[in-house]
């Protein structure tokens, strides 16, 4: 959004993120499973649990990403395996535990910075889903609500309001209104 105010400037030098503000079943499913097939010694709480699509990292940090790629690396066929059978994060909830256990100095930002699960939100129509006519065809509540925008769950049965739609409709409406 061309309002965001300069995110980087926010750091404080941490471990930057934003909570996963969407599916709770989701993100419940996911930290229980991982945690009895992975991390049985750890525990993420689903209020500090952070979404992966929208992280601040800096020089100091590279140790511990160096950390999660061998992590990675040595527990691919079990990442595999979960998310086959788990139906959830491949690296999202792992970043969470592995963040966890090394116990970085983390800031939450504003859910503004990674506004997500939009549809859930009422904040983007689909007609064929909705029949309340209060919900209109506008991005006034999206604008209004966040500053990044993370496209997920958009129910793939609306195919003329399928994420590329929304994302061209934001972009548009952003940077070649009149």
């Amino acid at each position: 959004h061309p309002d965001c105010p300069n995110f980087f400037e926010e750091t404080e030098h941490k471990f930057c993120v934003v909570r996963n503000d969407g599916c709770f079943e989701w993100v419940l499913r996911s930290i229980s499973k991982y945690k009895d097939f992975l991390f049985k010694d750890l525990d993420v709480d689903c209020w500090e649990y952070f979404n992966s699509g929208f992280v601040i990292l800096n020089k100091k940090h590279k140790p511990f990403i160096k950390e999660v790629l061998k992590w990675y690396d040595s527990n691919v066929d079990n990442i595999n395996w979960a998310e086959e059978n788990i139906k959830a994060s491949t690296e999202q909830t792992p970043l969470n535990f592995l963040a966890k256990k090394h116990n970085l100095d983390m800031k939450h930002l504003s859910e503004r910075y990674n506004l997500q699960d939009m549809f859930r939100k009422n904040l983007l129509h689909i007609p064929a889903l909705h029949t309340n006519t209060v919900l209109q065809d506008s991005l006034d509540y999206v604008l209004k609500s966040g500053w990044v925008y993370h496209f997920n769950s958009v129910p793939s049965i609306a195919k003329d309001r399928d994420v590329g739609y929304w994302m061209k409709r934001t972009y548009e409406e952003l940077y070649e209104k009149d």
